[in-house]
């Protein structure tokens, strides 16, 4: 080969090179100018999105603080609702202990009137209606017997019968 062929070759080589060197140039220009462009992009959307981030972590702050503040109340609350109703749960017991009692009591008490009714009953009874009974068993067989005198006087001599003519 000589030494035109070699320069030709390499003349050419070189220029592959050049070329090469170039598309990758225009290459790397492209790629660089779509870096770009995405960076825009992302720039502009972090300058939406800060605002909205930041809002968003405000609104969050704050739900914190709040919701802190609630909680916090609403133990409170619990630990109120729980003493009163420990409270109200003694009290109805207490409630109910007394109310036993009182029926105890007033079942005694109404027991004890009862037999005291009967026992009054029984010496009304005993000391005014068999008295009375006797009486007018008395006082019947007091009439019976004025009656009978009182009809033997007044009675036709007719009409007697003569089992009592015999009687007499």
């Amino acid at each position: 080969m000589d030494d035109g062929q070699m320069m030709t070759i390499l003349v050419v080589f070189v220029g592959l090179i050049a070329i090469a060197m170039v598309t990758i140039m225009v290459c790397a220009v492209a790629v660089l100018l779509n870096i770009r462009r995405v960076c825009d992009r992302a720039t502009r959307f972090l300058d939406h999105w800060e605002p909205v981030a930041e809002s968003a972590r405000q609104a969050v702050t704050e739900f914190t603080e709040q919701s802190g503040e609630l909680l916090a109340r609403l133990n409170q609350l619990s630990a109120v609702l729980h003493k009163q109703v420990l409270q109200v749960d003694s009290g109805i017991a207490h409630i109910v202990e007394t109310a036993q009692r009182n029926v105890e009591d007033v079942d005694r008490t109404v027991r004890g009137i009862l037999k005291a009714v009967e026992s009054t009953t029984k010496s009304l009874d005993h000391a005014v209606h068999l008295p009375s009974k006797k009486l007018r068993a008395v006082a019947e067989g007091f009439r019976a017997g004025v009656r009978r005198m009182g009809q033997a006087r007044t009675k036709d001599p007719r009409g007697i019968s003569t089992d009592e003519e015999m009687f007499i």
